[in-house]
């Protein structure tokens, strides 16, 4: 890691640590980073103007101030990045780099290919990516087996590559959508049961025009993002039932930390559903993306400013919402298809993906702190909870890391009580290939085996959605 980056990384940490404990000896600490990294500082106005915003909070600091700073801290964040001149490193098919080139607006950066199918030179990378002051480290699924483990130093920001398949250009606009839509019906009170999860509960447990539940679920959803979902549902007095649905491996996940497509999608349309909560209900929900915040991590700022310039192609005009909804209902529901010989391999693949989460074990703790709440507060208010592990196909449960199951399992084992119960269907054989998708979501017909199963054992009030 060069010296650049080194500050660039250490300078958003204290803009992060200032905005978060208000505290003077925060603001000096990154008085004295700026002092002693003056070179690393581009000759400008901006930075000059910056700099003297800095020097006045700390001589009449005050908790207030801090607010105000830190919003210029992250447009200057955002200018120093801007100027920077970007080196893309790509690990990677040939295939997948050429689309990856044409996707992104590419001028002012220099682009370096590697290819997974030849003999990389990790030296060369290496010594590559320490003199970049702007490094990005790109990979497609085969580049980053290629570079596990082989002990590459920090780039300034990664980026996991994947090609856009079953996502729609600004799908993410489509998803800010449904949210305010359902949050509007929230609102009315007319609803008994909510569903909260990611896209194991979007493509089985949702349905726009339902009329028995409400859901709140997307592909790529988080249990953070749900918690805010959950306790919105708990101002309407009404509600009785809830119910969260997520895999072993989404309590080692946070959005705003992922840099994969889904991720970056769904982190956007909860944050432009968020920020747009507030408006008023006769004014058009549909709203304009969101900026970032200092907070996402350095993958996703990056990602999301600079890599996926192209996904949407034209603006275009804004959809009518019944035309976005109805479109988002045609594709919710996954189609039958006959079972593959390589049906097997998919779950396998899938999971080996899903187990490098277990390295993020502050998402852990925070996500396990987060569903002992929930557990608190469902026997507080006597509402009962339902936790669901989806159903899984036999060979991405016999391919799960142990550790990561075993750590998940002990915890929910913990919680159970008279208004918090866990369900594993990930266990239940009585789902075979046939009723998936692919390597672990649901087809249409496994999705009404799962809707059966709940409405029998009372945890759904209704088969009908």
């Amino acid at each position: 890691m060069n010296g650049n980056v080194r500050f660039m990384l250490n300078l958003r940490y204290l803009f992060l640590a200032l905005n978060s404990d208000r505290k003077l000896t925060s603001a000096l600490e990154l008085k004295e980073l700026l002092i002693n990294n003056i070179e690393h500082l581009p000759d400008s106005d901006t930075t000059i103007a910056f700099i003297d915003s800095l020097f006045v909070l700390c001589e009449e600091f005050s908790s207030p101030a801090v607010g105000v700073f830190y919003t210029s801290a992250c447009d200057f964040y955002e200018y120093i990045m801007d100027i920077n001149p970007k080196d893309v490193f790509f690990i990677g098919k040939e295939s997948a780099y050429v689309d990856f080139t044409a996707r992104i607006k590419h001028a002012n950066y220099n682009i370096s290919f590697y290819n997974s199918d030849h003999l990389i030179d990790l030296e060369i990378l290496n010594e590559s990516v320490s003199n970049s002051r702007f490094s990005i480290l790109a990979y497609d699924f085969h580049g980053s087996k290629a570079l596990l483990n082989k002990g590459l130093c920090r780039p300034f920001a990664h980026f996991y590559y994947e090609k856009p398949q079953a996502y729609k250009c600004k799908i993410y606009d489509d998803w800010t959508v449904f949210l305010q839509y359902q949050y509007k019906r929230l609102m009315e009170g007319m609803h008994d049961q909510v569903i909260l999860g990611s896209s194991y509960s979007y493509h089985t447990l949702t349905d726009v025009n339902s009329v028995n539940s409400l859901s709140f679920s997307l592909p790529g959803l988080d249990i953070t993002s749900a918690m805010m979902f959950y306790s919105e549902k708990n101002k309407i007095q009404s509600m009785n039932n809830t119910i969260f649905c997520f895999g072993v491996y989404d309590f080692f996940k946070e959005i705003k930390k992922g840099n994969a497509q889904v991720y970056v999608y769904a982190y956007k349309a909860v944050m432009a559903f968020s920020n747009a909560k507030s408006v008023h209900p006769e004014l058009r929900l549909r709203c304009s993306p969101v900026s970032h915040d200092l907070a996402a991590s350095v993958d996703l700022i990056v990602g999301s400013r600079y890599l996926y310039c192209n996904d949407s192609g034209s603006e275009g005009e804004l959809t009518d919402e019944h035309d976005i909804l109805s479109r988002l209902q045609e594709g919710i529901y996954y189609p039958v298809r006959e079972p593959k010989c390589d049906d097997k391999l998919l779950g396998a693949q899938v999971v080996s993906l899903h187990n490098k989460y277990i390295k993020y074990e502050n998402s852990f703790e925070l996500n396990c702190e987060l569903i002992n709440k929930l557990k608190k507060n469902a026997d507080r208010l006597c509402k009962k909870v339902y936790f669901i592990i989806p159903p899984l196909p036999e060979s991405y449960v016999e391919n799960i890391s142990e550790s990561m199951k075993n750590r998940v399992y002990d915890f929910l084992s913990e919680l159970k009580s008279e208004f918090f119960h866990v369900r594993d269907y990930s266990i239940d054989r009585d789902f075979y290939y046939s009723d998936f998708y692919d390597g672990h979501h649901l087809n249409e017909h496994g999705a009404k085996k799962l809707r059966n199963k709940l409405y029998n054992e009372k945890i759904l009030n209704s088969e009908v959605l």
